[in-house]
């Protein structure tokens, strides 16, 4: 849907993966875990209390998307009624004063640690990436190339997408 919109709407892409991203988030609940080999501080039934969220624990995706909500939200987007991992962010730039203001719309859809977002206002869009860069290590690129499998090229008459085999 992103790509459609941005295609109909000519808006500019920004991709985003974040690294390691199931380690940011904390966890909702105690869990104890046996101390991995050649990490053990005590012979015994010692066991280590989890901090932050894992890799291969089942809770690990649901925690990292609401840790990924709550730092959208502090941005200003709006989670979509219709689809929770898009995410919308709506606001004016320029002044109220003069009357010259001017709607930006910046989409941004998540899958696990991959984020694409499509809006006009390509500045605003680097600004959130700085600021999502603040509280998470990613690595962006303004040249969408490839997105989840798709392949994708932009001119100025749109967007081609494909897959390979």
């Amino acid at each position: 849907m992103v790509l459609a919109s941005a295609a109909a709407m000519n808006l500019k892409l920004r991709q985003f993966d974040v690294s390691t991203a199931f380690l940011n988030s904390k966890l909702d609940e105690e869990l104890y875990m046996k101390q991995p080999p050649g990490y053990e501080v005590k012979k015994g039934d010692y066991v280590c209390k989890l901090l932050k969220g894992l890799y291969g624990l089942k809770q690990s995706p649901r925690n990292w998307h609401k840790t990924l909500k709550i730092a959208l939200d502090e941005l200003g987007f709006q989670r979509s009624k219709y689809d929770g991992c898009l995410f919308i962010l709506e606001e004016f730039k320029g002044s109220e004063l003069m009357g010259d203001q001017e709607p930006v719309r910046i989409y941004l859809a998540v899958y696990v640690d991959d984020g694409l977002m499509a809006g006009s206002d390509e500045r605003r869009m680097d600004e959130i990436l700085v600021e999502l860069s603040n509280k998470f290590k990613i690595t962006h690129s303004a040249n969408v190339r490839k997105f989840l499998g798709l392949e994708i090229s932009q001119d100025a008459r749109g967007f081609m997408i494909h897959q390979e085999d």
